[in-house]
């Protein structure tokens, strides 16, 4: 899902192929996935 462009996305969601809650979470999975102590550090609160 993550090879899409911010204008790919706009109309997957546009389209309703996939809805704004389910990018969320998929990026939100991205994140945890990434970051934190051993990673990429990219996110503070």
């Amino acid at each position: 899902m993550f090879n899409m462009s911010a204008i790919e996305f706009a109309c997957a969601i546009r389209d309703k192929r996939i809805g704004v809650l389910e990018l969320t979470r998929a990026y939100i999975e991205r994140i945890e996935r990434f970051d934190g102590a051993d990673g990429l550090n990219a996110v503070a609160e």
